[in-house]
């Protein structure tokens, strides 16, 4: 959840650090800010949207409840828009699943399956 709002709130920061420099630049400030960091923060920024955009090109393929033809345009979507398709996929399909199947559901179904198993031995 929160990973994949970082890209987009690393583009405001970013550019209000930008705009930030010019400004003190303009004013005749010698604040200086740490472009080391800035450009470290750019590198990671852009691993983690690489590392996102193949988990949820995954994550989309690996959902049964998702038709062939949805997953190929949510393939396609989250490869293109990543930075606004990644957040619409995961309030859709990863945190909306969650609420509706919740994790005491989940713990059910594995408790049945097991007493399933019990009973087939």
């Amino acid at each position: 959840g929160a990973l994949t709002l970082w890209p987009i709130a690393y583009g405001f920061i970013f550019v209000g650090s930008i705009a930030l420099q010019f400004g003190f630049v303009a004013s005749g400030l010698k604040i200086v800010l740490p472009f080391a960091l800035i450009i470290l923060l750019h590198f990671l920024t852009m691993g983690l949207s690489v590392l996102l955009i193949g988990y949820y090109i995954y994550h989309v393929f690996q959902r049964d409840d998702i038709d062939q033809d949805r997953k190929l345009l949510w393939s396609l979507f989250i490869f293109v828009g990543n930075m606004i398709a990644m957040p619409i996929y995961w309030y859709l399909h990863v945190w909306q699943r969650d609420e509706t199947y919740g994790i005491d559901s989940m713990e059910d179904s594995a408790l049945e399956r097991e007493e399933g198993r019990d009973g087939e031995l």
